[in-house]
């Protein structure tokens, strides 16, 4: 089973022109929609997972889809199956998630709850509303590529709780409290010419490769300009990981990806933009790197990552 296949499958029996395919799909007046799962032992363990971690995370995996399409979150639908007796950790789960509604100004508006047999399962569905959706199909060839956010402190964090490993809070936390880009994606949309744009939740080469088959293009990466902080050179040398394998595969980051026209872009602080590499003509799919590489982490699945 791969998920790959499974969506390719569904897409081609609804080939909807703004269905899937994207962070989420595009309808009525300019609206998104989206869905996404979260599931124990899948996703995420609640040995360290408190409840209100597990809160916030269900909420901005969903908040991310709508910056990688520079739309404004709206309204949410949740559905939730617990086990029983764990009613503790339902009730603060519960609480936290619709303080952090709140704060992201979003509302829920309906959604389901039952029983598990002994997982926690969470589904959650997004709507939000763009002026200008950004699509991740529409990339050029010449189009220089950017990210917003840091790449593979999600997986370093997702390493030390796996293996008990103390300190690395930085890490930790970026794993169990990500932060969708929502302020990011509507600035850089408002001020910028893009012409593509994802999340980065899978890692770094798995979106590129699907933004680049979406586009039908290919990618150069420049990992000879990539630049570690010490924090994150530490971390790897602790947890015996390669930083570069790392920064290119590891998953749950929820930064963007983003390509825009050539040179259109200068000041590279202003929105923590950081260029990483140019759409090329090739192969569609195909992402190449300007040295030789050794990769040492997996690629992202999510029918296997813990």
């Amino acid at each position: 089973m791969e998920e790959n296949k499974v969506i390719e499958y569904i897409r081609n029996k609804f080939p909807y022109k703004n269905g899937i395919g994207d962070d989420a799909a595009i309808i009525a007046n300019n609206h998104v929609i989206s869905k996404d799962l979260l599931i124990e032992d899948v996703h995420f363990r609640t040995k360290y997972f408190d409840p209100k971690s597990l809160a916030h995370k269900s909420l901005h995996v969903n908040l991310s889809d709508m910056a990688a399409m520079n739309a404004k979150p709206l309204y949410i639908m949740l559905g939730i199956a617990f086990p029983k007796n764990n009613d503790d950790y339902i009730q603060i789960f519960i609480e936290e998630f619709c303080k952090v509604c709140h704060k992201n100004n979003v509302i829920i508006i309906g959604g389901d709850t039952t029983s598990s047999s002994d997982k926690i399962s969470i589904s959650i569905t997004i709507i939000g509303i763009s002026d200008n959706p950004v699509k991740r199909s529409t990339a050029n060839i010449g189009d220089d590529i950017y990210v917003i956010g840091e790449l593979g402190y999600a997986h370093l964090g997702l390493e030390a709780l796996e293996n008990d490993v103390a300190g690395l809070e930085l890490f930790k936390e970026s794993f169990l409290k990500p932060e969708a880009k929502i302020k990011e994606s509507l600035s850089i949309s408002s001020e910028l010419d893009i012409t593509a744009m994802m999340d980065i939740s899978d890692g770094l080469v798995n979106d590129l490769k699907k933004l680049c088959l979406s586009s039908g293009v290919a990618s150069r990466i420049n990992i000879s300009e990539f630049e570690y902080i010490k924090d994150f050179q530490l971390a790897c040398d602790k947890l015996e990981l390669d930083p570069l394998s790392v920064a290119l595969m590891g998953g749950e980051d929820y930064g963007l990806l983003v390509t825009m026209k050539p040179d259109a872009y200068k000041d590279f602080d202003a929105f923590n933009l950081k260029k990483i590499g140019k759409i090329i003509a090739g192969k569609k799919g195909l992402v190449l790197y300007d040295k030789a590489i050794d990769i040492s982490v997996k690629m992202f699945s999510h029918f296997g990552e813990l």
